[in-house]
């Protein structure tokens, strides 16, 4: 039972757990609304480093949501995984507007799947395969109707 309750906890902290999307943000005039999201089913129990031009901004966890304020002009959003969840990271470089939205979605998906049996009780299975990750401009409308349903990531 303590195994089970343990693992539920542990599941439950690598989703992301603040506000949820409400659809209600203000643009400023001054400078570009950038919100990166992750929606996929792959990697759910681990969360992606964002940084943008090199500096770390937030933690991306599953259904999560990160809202950044970003100045003027050219920059690189990066996602960087953990070493053990085996996943690539993503960069992307965009100029960005003042006074306008850019809605990015952080896709994950896993490629090469092999299942074969190991012949062992403990883990009757093995399965391998290789990830990729790379980050989607999503329209606004297309955005909001995926990240309606994500928290804010902490």
């Amino acid at each position: 039972m303590k195994k089970i309750l343990l693992m539920t906890f542990f599941l439950a902290s690598c989703s992301a757990s603040g506000p949820r999307f409400d659809g209600e943000y203000r643009v400023n005039n001054d400078s570009a609304t950038v919100f990166v999201y992750k929606t996929d089913e792959t990697l759910k129990a681990r969360a992606a480093d964002i940084n943008v031009d090199t500096v770390s901004v937030g933690e991306l966890k599953h259904n999560g949501y990160l809202k950044l304020t970003l100045n003027p002009g050219k920059h690189t959003i990066t996602s960087k995984w953990p070493w053990d969840a085996m996943a690539p990271s993503a960069e992307v470089n965009h100029i960005f507007e003042a006074g306008k939205e850019y809605f990015f979605n952080l896709r994950i998906s896993l490629s090469d799947v092999s299942i074969s049996p190991t012949g062992t009780s403990i883990s009757p299975v093995s399965i391998s395969g290789s990830f990729s990750s790379a980050w989607e401009i999503q329209t606004k409308e297309v955005a909001l109707v995926k990240i309606v349903d994500t928290k804010l990531s902490k």
